[in-house]
């Protein structure tokens, strides 16, 4: 796998790369550490040596795997962008607090997410790394259809469970509970189930071996992704793509889910699987 991991001097991106070392496949994968620069601003020279001893502390704790780097000059979201356009995985780190130039922040990793041609995983600065499923969204449309089947191959590869979860929401919103109820037939949530069995019947003739559960949510994201007991590895969503517009703008879900910062999220754009 070719991984491209964004760096800067933040906090954020430092722990981006620490959750890449710790993934099972990063053990023979190729690393690329990118850092952007701007010659009017920034200390390359200081640049180049963070980025060297990043990648020094990385190839001690992967000996098996590559590990590169690269300084370009440009914005952030543009260099990583190139850079990842030849990659299988784009990791960056996220701090919404801040608005540096340097910072990898929740903006800037909207952005990326969005326009980038790989799957991007979105690691917020105060991730705590704990056992879980792999997760992901089922989408009403084939939106979600790359992201699921990106989730399963790494599922299956880590040995995870993989947690397939479609949320639907009870519309338009009622306060009389008779009408609320009366304005979701049953009909409403056998068609969501009919959907989901169908995206978990499939998921699990192409990967026979996986631990595989469909999850059937009523609510909104991101809390509508939790499961008693279960904790959550890794988030994987899809977005749409459709439009000169549309590609530079992610949906609902994924900026939800990405502003919320409790969880690591990869959005999957359709198509990036080859």
């Amino acid at each position: 796998m070719r991984i491209v991991v964004g760096l800067d001097d933040e906090p954020a991106s430092r722990t981006a790369l620490d959750w890449v070392v710790a993934q099972p496949f990063a053990a023979d994968a190729a690393l690329t550490l990118v850092t952007s620069f701007d010659l009017l601003v920034s200390d390359v020279e200081q640049d180049a040596a963070r980025l060297e001893s990043e990648a020094a502390r990385v190839r001690g704790s992967l000996p098996g795997g590559s590990v590169a780097t690269a300084l370009a000059d440009g914005s952030i979201p543009e260099v990583l962008r190139r850079w990842a356009e030849d990659a299988d995985l784009l990791v960056i780190g996220s701090r919404a607090t801040t608005l540096r130039r340097e910072a990898l922040t929740g903006s800037l990793a909207e952005r990326l997410a969005a326009v980038a041609s790989v799957p991007v995983v979105v690691v917020p600065e105060r991730f705590d790394a704990h056992p879980g499923d792999v997760v992901a969204g089922v989408a009403e449309d084939d939106s979600s259809d790359d992201a699921v089947e990106f989730a399963a191959r790494l599922a299956e590869a880590q040995g995870l469970p993989l947690r397939l979860v479609h949320v639907w929401d009870r519309t338009p919103p009622a306060t009389d509970p008779v009408s609320l109820y009366l304005s979701v037939p049953e009909s409403q949530r056998e068609a969501h189930e009919a959907h989901l069995r169908a995206v978990v019947d499939r998921v699990a003739a192409a990967h026979p071996g996986l631990e595989l559960v469909g999850q059937l949510q009523e609510g909104r994201p991101p809390s509508a992704f939790q499961a008693p007991g279960r904790g959550i590895a890794l988030l994987v969503i899809g977005t749409h793509r459709r439009g000169p517009i549309a590609a530079w703008v992610l949906g609902s879900v994924a900026r939800a889910l990405l502003a919320d910062g409790g969880e690591a999220v990869c959005v999957v754009p359709p198509g990036s699987l080859g």
